[in-house]
């Protein structure tokens, strides 16, 4: 089972894609804000990784691609985020408040 996710490039992109619908279905029928589909296939996806044993370098060998997605995806965020500049900088205190609290809990490698 190991060299099967050693030796395939794409299997990371399917596991990731694969949490993700469950995310998704797990939302709609539960219908809670801490279903949140990227939460639910960060989660899925780390457990999997932690039982099969698989290091992180193989996963992101697949997921990788995932990011080519992603950057048009945040990139066209700017417009809608332009236009709502005055709520941005009416809220500025909480959006600092929230950049630094998750700047503070990302692990650090020493």
């Amino acid at each position: 089972m190991q060299d099967f996710f050693n030796n395939t490039l794409f299997w990371g992109l399917a596991i990731t894609f694969i949490s993700y619908v469950i995310g998704v279905v797990l939302k709609s029928k539960l219908k809670l804000p801490i279903f949140n589909p990227l939460l639910i296939s960060i989660i899925i996806t780390i457990v999997f990784l932690l039982i099969f044993k698989i290091d992180y370098k193989s996963y992101n060998e697949g997921a990788k691609f995932i990011s080519y997605f992603l950057t048009p995806a945040t990139i066209s965020l700017a417009v809608p985020l332009y236009k709502k500049l005055e709520i941005l900088k009416n809220n500025k205190l909480a959006i600092i408040m929230g950049i630094t609290s998750g700047v503070i809990s990302v692990p650090r490698k020493l």
